[in-house]
């Protein structure tokens, strides 16, 4: 097993250090749900990327749907991802909302990141989700209609049960929303509405 990196990642003012779950190996649904979230996390301003500036109303998107405040249930979250998901385990820090739903049987799993938009600007946050599915040689596609902007990609070898993972972000007003469920592009907006749902 190769060594692991420590990555120091910006969320406002804190730092959170990530270490085995950038790089843990793929090979069960849990490590597969530990990936996500840390693939999430690392959506945050990382050292390194293309800053922004503008006024608040610029980095927050001009778009102030409702988004919501807690986790959607698991009947909710079921019927968008078009599967059973159970019950989701639930993480509030500094500011951010973590949602994980992992169904052990059909390897589903579904990851929901709420975090605040004021440090990440449009331009940022494409510049960051161009630079993570640049990682991977995939193709960063637009999703309009979604919050004032959003982005997605699919990871080919980031799948369960032969499903690959989609990985979609979006600034909805004051919330900059983290998606990352092996499902089909359609399931994943269908998430993406819900969180818009408020």
């Amino acid at each position: 097993m190769g060594t692991r990196s420590h990555l120091n990642i910006r969320r406002g003012n804190d730092y959170v250090n990530q270490s085995h779950l950038a790089n843990a190996p793929l090979t069960t649904p849990r490590r597969w749900a530990l990936r996500a979230v840390a693939t999430l996390l690392l959506g945050g301003v990382l050292v390194g990327v293309p800053s922004a500036t503008g006024s608040a109303s610029t980095l927050a998107g001009t778009a102030r749907p409702s988004v919501m405040k807690t986790c959607p249930s698991a009947a909710a979250a079921s019927r968008a991802a078009g599967t059973s998901l159970p019950a989701p385990k639930v993480t509030r820090l500094s500011g951010m909302l973590f949602c994980s739903y992992n169904n052990s049987v059909t390897y589903t799993n579904l990851v929901i990141e709420l975090s605040p938009s004021s440090f990440t600007s449009p331009a940022m946050l494409k510049a960051m989700q161009q630079k993570k599915a640049a990682s991977q040689k995939v193709a960063l596609k637009s999703a309009p209609g979604y919050g004032s902007v959003a982005y997605y990609y699919t990871n080919s070898y980031e799948s369960a049960n032969g499903i690959p993972a989609t990985s979609f972000a979006m600034i909805a007003g004051p919330e900059l929303v983290m998606i990352e469920l092996n499902r089909t592009i359609s399931h994943v907006e269908a998430v993406a509405r819900l969180i818009l749902m408020g």
